[in-house]
């Protein structure tokens, strides 16, 4: 079980949302997977699994600035790939 699904499982245990609930987790960027490579051919194996969780947690979104209707954009868009369309 990785960590964001142990945190989730967790999280769902405490709270009265459905067991089955799924929290997003953002795609990760190119460098952390450019990183893992390199750990990993390097003869690494912890960091690179340590880096996977990491990436693999859910994620809170901040929408921070913009203007409403830019961010009522972006929060469209996250949902949509949230949702994995």
């Amino acid at each position: 079980m990785t960590l964001g699904a142990a945190m989730s499982s967790a999280f769902a245990a405490r709270s009265t949302l459905p067991t089955d609930t799924r929290f997003y987790v953002p795609k990760a960027a190119d460098g952390s997977q450019q990183q893992i490579a390199r750990l990993t051919a390097a003869g690494d194996k912890q960091d690179p699994a340590l880096i996977h969780s990491m990436v693999n947690t859910p994620q809170a979104v901040w929408f921070t600035s913009g203007t409403p209707e830019q961010v009522r954009q972006r929060v469209e868009q996250t949902a949509q790939r949230a949702a994995g369309k």
